[in-house]
């Protein structure tokens, strides 16, 4: 079967990120010309001007599960391709690798295999180099960070009316109910780095470094972090990556923990 019958690309988005849509897709076709996939972009009302994307409109203002699962019900492949619009492509992204993703996910009928390691993964899965399990209770099984979904997965774990960040932190213990099925690479296949935008606002190195690209980059629409705001950013990364330094078993204690004193 050819690929684009098997996944589809979504970004899904909002009018309030307009803003984002041309630099993200500049980045993305600059950095992936071969993408076998049909693209798609969800927005409320706004139709992004691009033969190469097609608009998929749900208007649900900033509900975030519920247009995305209005998104995703629009598109027929079993499979798809979330990434989000604030992850510009940063490298070329080498097509036969994300191949051999999908192929992995529909052999092991798995639900889900993230393509960066945010988190990485907990245990290793035999013959596969670069991708490993994760296990139920690891913080942000669930996570947005690019990934190949099972859409009927992706839909089943959503829940009516929950912001992006609830979705990862409560969708992830949802998931514990599917004991296997989610993956993880150890080294990135989708090429962006992280994030371009914390809560609406530019990273100062961020909007520093695309801005001189001349990709579209609307400053004006909204603001960058202060400095006292990037140092917070930078000191919450750094409590992260400590946490994942732990063995797997220690970091799902750890959040167990938090969760019961929660």
């Amino acid at each position: 079967m050819a690929p684009a019958a098997l996944c589809t690309v979504l970004a899904p988005s909002c009018d309030a990120y307009s803003d984002l849509w041309r630099p993200f897709f500049t980045q993305f076709f600059a950095n992936w010309p071969d993408c076998p996939f049909d693209v798609c972009l969800g927005s409320n009302d706004a139709v992004y001007d691009d033969s190469r994307v097609v608009t998929i409109t749900a208007d649900h203002g900033r509900n975030w599960t519920n247009r995305v699962r209005e998104q995703l019900r629009a598109i027929q492949t079993p499979y798809v391709l979330m990434i989000l619009e604030d992850f510009f492509l940063r490298s070329p992204v080498q097509t036969a690798d994300v191949l051999s993703c999908l192929a992995f996910i529909q052999q092991v009928d798995g639900h889900m295999v993230r393509l960066v390691p945010r988190p990485a993964p907990d245990v290793p899965v035999p013959g596969q180099p670069n991708i490993g399990s994760v296990l139920p209770g690891s913080p942000y099984r669930l996570s947005t960070q690019a990934a190949i979904w099972r859409r009927d997965t992706l839909i089943a774990l959503m829940r009516d009316d929950e912001s992006i960040w609830q979705f990862e932190i409560d969708g992830s213990p949802r998931s514990a109910t599917m004991a296997d099925g989610f993956y993880a690479v150890h080294r990135p296949v989708m090429t962006y780095g992280h994030h371009v935008v914390e809560r609406g606002k530019w990273f100062r190195n961020e909007a520093a470094h695309f801005g001189e690209m001349n990709i579209g980059c609307d400053f004006t629409r909204r603001g960058i972090m202060t400095r006292t705001e990037m140092a917070r950013w930078y000191g919450g990364k750094l409590r992260t990556a400590v946490l994942e330094l732990l063995p797997g078993t220690v970091r799902r204690s750890l959040t167990h923990a938090v969760r019961g004193r929660g």
